[in-house]
């Protein structure tokens, strides 16, 4: 598979994730927020904030400019997963912990997906 490829499926599947996790996330607002010890109203918020991410994301896929796409999604999500895997590290619940960490490390699976591509497709040449 070429790197334009991988990193256009990338951020296809990416999309397609953060629709579903958002759309779980609010469907299931209060045994969630019960969990990880937040308002139905907040984790509402997130899920939601998920999904119109989501919209964001699928809508970078098809442009010319993969490169800048796919960069600014692996930006996206190197940052969502570091904030992520450092709530797990400082919930005080297990069961938060656990989701919490386990979120970020597939969101981490997708940057570095993203972040391969980037660096199997050389960068253009300057012309002179």
């Amino acid at each position: 598979m070429d790197a334009e490829t991988l990193g256009r499926r990338s951020v296809v599947l990416d999309a397609a994730y953060c629709a579903i996790i958002g759309s779980i996330v609010v469907g299931t607002r209060r045994p969630l927020g019960a969990t990880l010890g937040a308002s139905p109203l907040l984790v509402s918020v997130a899920g939601g904030a998920t999904v119109a991410w989501s919209a964001l994301v699928a809508s970078l896929c098809g442009g010319e400019q993969w490169r800048t796409s796919v960069g600014a999604v692996a930006t996206a999500n190197t940052l969502a997963a570091a904030v992520l895997l450092a709530a797990a590290a400082r919930h005080e619940r297990p069961r938060a912990k656990v989701l919490l960490g386990m979120v970020g490390i597939e969101v981490a699976g997708f940057a570095v997906s993203q972040l391969v591509a980037l660096r199997l497709q050389p960068k253009p040449s300057p012309t002179s």
